[in-house]
């Protein structure tokens, strides 16, 4: 710990009276900025160039392939996550409103666990090599823990 020997007094503190910040001398004005912006959104849209201050380590990776078109069990396991994370969405929005009893979001947490029960038979039959397959587990075990805490009894008062 530091040791203060001279403590001088002074006029206290005005509080609710900010110090204005220090305004940066020599760059441009705000002004000139915004008005460089508004015409960079008129502008037709191109790939921005590689800024110097800031250089790139490693090149952009290749893009994927054409012909890696989703399988029919791959499009499957999407539309269930997808529905799962909107249920994750609406719960987590329904537990945040106190004016919603629990028993109303009950209903919510039912739908959330067919649901995630569903995305369980996709991924009962995806090879667990799939690239999605990992991501797809994650959104069933979320939607798994958030019913299990909700029937425990997490969010019950007392």
């Amino acid at each position: 710990m530091s040791k203060i020997d001279k403590l001088q007094p002074g006029p206290p503190p005005q509080i609710g009276q900010a110090t204005p910040a220090a305004r940066p001398q020599g760059g441009p004005a705000f002004q000139d900025i915004l008005d460089k912006a508004g015409q960079a959104a008129q502008a037709p849209a191109q790939a921005p160039a590689p800024s110097p201050a800031w250089p790139t380590t490693q090149a952009a990776p290749a893009a994927a392939p054409a012909d890696t078109a989703a399988t029919p069990l791959q499009r499957e396991g999407l539309m269930r996550a997808g529905r799962t994370l909107d249920l994750l969405d609406a719960y987590a929005l329904a537990l945040a409103d106190q004016s919603k009893p629990l028993k109303q979001v009950a209903g919510l947490v039912k739908s959330l666990e067919d649901e995630a029960r569903g995305l369980g038979e996709v991924l009962g039959r995806m090879d667990p090599q799939d690239g999605l397959y990992g991501l797809l587990q994650e959104v069933a075990a979320t939607a798994q823990a958030e019913s299990l805490k909700f029937n425990r009894g997490d969010f019950v008062e007392g």
